[in-house]
């Protein structure tokens, strides 16, 4: 069994099988593989694994890369959605005062 192969029986076998099938193959599409098996689990060969691995480690880096500029805007949005409130609360406020005076 080559090197690749056994690393991914090792580190993803535990992984996919945990996985309902469906989700298992869900999740290969998402990231470009299409034509994913139950052979690629019970019996990959090495192009194969290198081919599995090579489109999850693309995912696993373009996820990371995206990450922190997904929760900077996450913060942006959470600081406008709190000045919104307050504004609603202000404005609520001023009409109440407004009632008031009438």
């Amino acid at each position: 069994m080559g090197r690749h192969v056994l690393t991914f029986h090792l580190h993803f076998l535990p992984l996919f099988c945990d996985q309902k099938k469906k989700n298992r193959s869900n999740l290969l599409f998402e990231i470009g593989v299409t034509d994913f098996t139950s052979r690629d689990v019970t019996n990959p060969g090495a192009e194969r694994v290198r081919r599995l691995l090579s489109a999850v480690i693309n995912f696993a880096k373009f996820k990371e890369d995206r990450q922190e500029w997904f929760f900077q805007e996450l913060r942006a949005s959470d600081e406008i959605m709190e000045v919104i409130d307050k504004r609603e609360r202000d404005n609520g406020e001023l009409k109440i005062e407004i009632e008031a005076l009438r």
